[in-house]
């Protein structure tokens, strides 16, 4: 029998305003549906993945249509205000994140694969598996006291699934619309207005959901895998 452990607050960690949608939106719907408070943190503004819009206008767009796309589930947003492209392990970053999971007080996060495919993801990953174990130091100071034990991590799919060896997943087939929902709201990032000319993010989507859905014989699933680091891991499984 799999035992799981009781959740009252997730904290998801994505590189840019879009990646927790796409890479976890299904789970932290059904988090939220458990009644579990989630909140979504983007860490960039996200102000470069525009083909045809400035700078500033475009991270204005992606913060308002990742508050939408929050709003589905009911979900808290927080951004950090790096600008895109330039995650990088600074004190000043570390000390945000650091506070953000002392202010959250998460049961768990869930974050990005320290090996993905974008520099910000991989940046990310590793930063926020460092900062778990620093908000519960006493040393580190910010304007909250520090958690009683360094946080829980499981790391999130990567975009097509690629040099990502699941070893857990999560049934999303009841809220696949919802996750469509979510990833519906990034406007921005549909079709041609992209920076990279992502023909059809929601088919990227729902052909990763499928396949992993495959992998593990229900219709369309998420792909996880547990941190396997000192005071990370726990007993028991920790997902919906």
């Amino acid at each position: 029998m799999v035992h799981t452990l009781p959740i009252k607050r997730v904290l998801a960690f994505g590189a840019h305003p879009d990646d927790c949608e796409l890479l976890c939106g299904g789970t932290l719907a059904r988090f939220a549906h458990s009644g579990v408070h989630v909140t979504i943190c983007s860490v960039t503004t996200g102000e470069k993945g525009h083909r045809k819009r400035a700078v500033e206008p475009a991270a204005h767009i992606r913060q308002k249509e990742a508050c939408q796309a929050a709003t589905i589930i009911g979900a808290t947003v927080a951004f950090l205000n790096i600008p895109d492209g330039q995650v990088f392990h600074t004190t000043e970053l570390r000390n945000r994140i650091i506070e953000l999971i002392r202010r959250s007080q998460p049961d768990l996060i869930l974050t990005h694969w320290p090996d993905d495919y974008h520099p910000d993801h991989q940046a990310t990953g590793s930063l926020v598996t460092e900062c778990s174990w620093f908000a519960a130091s006493s040393g580190h100071c910010t304007d909250s006291p520090p958690v009683e034990s360094p946080v829980a991590i499981y790391y999130m799919d990567t975009v097509s699934g690629l040099e990502f060896d699941p070893t857990e997943y999560v049934d999303i087939g009841e809220v696949i619309k919802e996750k469509e929902a979510m990833v519906g709201c990034h406007v921005s990032q549909l079709g041609p207005n992209a920076q990279h000319g992502e023909p059809d993010l929601m088919g990227l989507m729902r052909d990763q959901a499928r396949l992993r859905g495959r992998q593990c014989g229900v219709e369309f699933a998420e792909a996880f895998r547990p941190c396997l680091k000192w005071k990370r891991l726990r007993p028991c499984r920790m997902l919906p």
